[in-house]
């Protein structure tokens, strides 16, 4: 039996078409999720499961794979800056993602236009929510940041904007997270690294930060002086108080010396007198025994002369003589004879 050459090549056509179907089917049927990724199956259109990482095989043409869209910067960069590239995938990511706005223009509670950059990090915790509540991800968080962020604003000065901004990190935090919990997304972080007020207005912030500064300068110079006329004054009021110490104290040594140089003169004095009285009762004692009263009354009168000039002298010592009380008084001291012939006289002449 001969076979035809149509037959054969039919035949050909057919072991392709089944061998190219079955390539396919193989293909199709195979699904490898990577680590940190899962995908969406469907069945006839509807949520079937989600795969996990790992491999699985999948029903071709009754199941496949729910695509989603997704938005990420591109690994190039082109004029310095990497561009945001909008595509369709099948794998939904579970690591945290950032969004970097462009720059946001809102208005202030005192209705002055700054610019605003802000970065916001999410992360899927449920792609299901994730695929089927929202249709990009990432575009709906970032105009739900943007809302929230000028409503937040707008309930505050442009002062409160630059004085606040962990406050306000910490309310568009909290808010946003709060809304897009419903797409099955978390919110980990809300970053405003950039205010930029009006040129005008940063003109004029500038010159006040200027004078503030140099109002602070003169504030710590004045501090700086007044710290060192106190640091002068107590270090004069420490040198006087030594010096009216050391006063004192030599006033007390020269009181000390005059009055221990009193005692010894007085204490030479009485040595000086017991002398004399020892010596007038040796004397009495001595003529006594040999020559009689006479000679004890002549002893007696030299002694009584002898105190009697130390008492003179003493009196002289005491008088104290200052001219500049009257210019008119002086003091004459005379010898008593001299006195006494004057009397004499005047008692003549009378």
């Amino acid at each position: 039996m001969v076979v035809s050459t149509s037959v054969v090549i039919a035949v050909a056509v057919v072991l392709v078409v089944l061998w190219v179907l079955i390539l396919f089917i193989f293909a199709t049927s195979i699904r490898i999720v990577n680590h940190a990724e899962v995908m969406i199956l469907e069945r006839f259109g509807r949520y079937k499961k989600t795969l996990l990482p790992g491999m699985h095989i999948i029903v071709p043409i009754v199941e496949q794979v729910r695509p989603i869209a997704w938005r990420h910067r591109s690994r190039t960069i082109q004029n310095g800056d990497a561009p945001v590239i909008s595509a369709t995938t099948e794998r939904v990511d579970m690591r945290e993602h950032v969004i970097e706005f462009s720059r946001q223009h809102v208005i202030t509670k005192d209705t002055v236009m700054i610019d605003i950059d802000a970065l916001v990090y999410f992360r899927i915790v449920d792609p299901r929510l994730a695929v089927y509540k929202a249709q990009n991800i990432p575009d709906s968080v970032e105009l739900v940041t943007q809302a929230t962020l000028r409503n937040i604003i707008a309930t505050m000065t442009l002062d409160d904007t630059f004085s606040s901004r962990d406050e306000i990190n910490y309310e568009l935090l909290s808010k946003v997270k709060h809304d897009v919990e419903r797409w099955g997304v978390t919110i980990t972080r809300v970053e405003i690294f950039d205010i930029i007020p009006p040129m005008d207005i940063k003109l004029a912030m500038e010159q006040q930060i200027k004078a503030e500064r140099w109002r602070r300068s003169e504030v710590l110079e004045a501090d700086g002086q007044r710290e060192s006329m106190i640091v002068n004054s107590r270090g004069d009021a420490a040198r006087m108080v030594l010096r009216a110490e050391g006063d004192r104290a030599s006033m007390l040594l020269r009181a000390t010396g005059e009055a221990e140089a009193k005692m010894l003169s007085s204490k030479a004095e009485a040595q000086s007198m017991e002398s004399i009285r020892a010596g007038m009762l040796h004397s009495i004692q001595y003529y006594l025994s040999n020559m009689g009263i006479i000679a004890i009354t002549e002893a007696g009168v030299r002694a009584v002369d002898y105190l009697t000039a130390i008492q003179y002298l003493n009196v002289l010592r005491s008088i104290n003589i200052n001219p500049s009380r009257t210019s008119d008084m002086r003091l004459v001291l005379l010898p008593m004879d001299t006195v006494n012939g004057v009397n004499d006289l005047v008692k003549l002449n009378s």
